[in-house]
């Protein structure tokens, strides 16, 4: 390592703890129960196990953020509709407001942030940033990816459209087969438990429209007050 390159990396360690004080000091946290939140603002009604394996944390824990939010009635959990033994987990309403309200305030934050630097420099700076992402060895990346719960859901997502244009009876019994071997594969790479996909792969064989991660909207709409609400 040069002198140059430990100076660079001593400052992006430095303006990473300042970023880190910097929303901390305006109460922007980033705790469980927010990320709970932030997941379910992309992925609506997802399965509380899938929701478990993104966080990589115990079940038990998650339930414990999950009886927090609901008692919060910023989330509810229902039955699947096909399968009692799986529970889905839903923003309500009001659940939906503070993803609003909590994504106007990062983004204003977000300004004052990088306030010191013209849009150009923004766009430059990010450039360079994914140029150093690019650079670093794959084993790296792959494994951040693995760690960041908004970087798997994308991925699963991305398999799950893939499996759903497959058109499954034009295959052979082995190239499906293979197909799944394949996939399982990806979503065990990506930190997934593979009997979860294969669950999955059955709801596909099935019909069942939505894949994988099949997710009805709930009929109910439950409505909360906004009295006494704490701020995740």
């Amino acid at each position: 390592m040069s002198e140059q390159t430990s100076n660079l990396l001593h400052r992006l360690q430095y303006v990473s703890q300042i970023a880190t004080l910097f929303f901390t000091n305006k109460k922007q946290r980033f705790d469980g129960q927010q990320q709970v939140i932030n997941l379910l603002a992309v992925e609506d009604g997802m399965p509380q196990g899938n929701l478990a394996e993104l966080m990589d944390i115990r079940p038990s824990s998650l339930a414990e953020l999950l009886k927090k939010l609901e008692q919060a009635g910023a989330v509810e959990r229902r039955e699947d509709t096909t399968d009692k033994r799986i529970k889905r987990v839903y923003l309500t309403e009001m659940g939906r407001k503070r993803v609003i309200q909590n994504a106007d305030r990062k983004q204003d934050l977000s300004a004052i942030f990088f306030a010191g630097l013209s849009q150009e420099e923004q766009h430059d700076f990010d450039r360079l940033l994914d140029k150093i992402i690019e650079g670093l060895p794959e084993e790296y990346r792959v494994r951040m990816n693995q760690l960041d719960p908004f970087e798997k859901l994308s991925e699963m997502q991305r398999l799950r459209e893939e499996m759903m244009d497959i058109d499954w009876s034009k295959l052979s019994r082995h190239e499906q087969h293979q197909m799944r071997r394949d996939m399982q594969n990806r979503a065990r790479d990506m930190g997934f438990d593979p009997r979860n996909f294969q669950r999955g792969m059955a709801r596909m064989n099935s019909r069942h429209p939505q894949g994988f991660w099949p997710n009805p909207r709930p009929d109910k709409k439950q409505t909360s007050k906004e009295d006494d609400w704490t701020d995740f």
